[in-house]
């Protein structure tokens, strides 16, 4: 079986977790994922894994997800046929350049490709073309609106939620 690669985001070790388990008489399963032990990053793509004990002691693996679920996870960008996939990150947005992590040390933004970086002329230039962008406001869900308008703004805020992972529906 493929080993794990490091976690895309930090590079962290990558784990199995169980997320459910269920046995009966007869075979044990397991409902896994894979995550970074570092970051918490995690694949939305959960693997199933079942097997039993045959009567002469050995293991007999009924089912197992963990070649298709490993091989989502190595996928990287370079191996997605030229596909771009599109992710959040939620991190402190600096007030310029200078403090940003995604600076690396030849002054380039691992966020912009190589040739927005060498046609930029200066950090400035760099920040105008910055992909960082600030967390939209919450809507208002006030009495009065229409329903649609106040569903609207109840599934917009239900999306900001699970971005932020603040799950309170108040948004405090």
């Amino acid at each position: 079986m493929e080993k794990l690669k490091p976690c895309p985001f930090c590079g962290g070790k990558a784990i199995f977790n169980v997320i459910e388990n269920d046995s009966t008489h007869h075979s044990v399963g397991f409902l896994c994922e894979i995550a970074c032990e570092d970051c918490g990053m995690t694949l939305p793509v959960k693997c199933n894994v079942d097997f039993s004990l045959k009567e002469d002691g050995e293991i007999n693996i009924l089912n197992d997800g963990r070649p298709e679920a490993i091989e989502a996870w190595n996928r990287r960008t370079g191996n997605l046929g030229g596909r771009k996939v599109k992710v959040i990150a939620i991190i402190e947005k600096p007030e310029n350049c200078l403090y940003c992590d995604m600076l690396n040390g030849s002054d380039e933004c691992i966020l912009q490709d190589e040739y927005q970086n060498f046609d930029a002329d200066s950090l400035s230039d760099l920040l105008n073309n910055c992909p960082l962008r600030e967390l939209p406001e919450a809507k208002s869900e006030e009495c009065g609106q229409t329903i649609v308008n106040s569903a609207r703004a109840e599934g917009w805020n239900a999306c900001l939620r699970e971005i932020t992972g603040n799950f309170k529906k108040n948004g405090s």
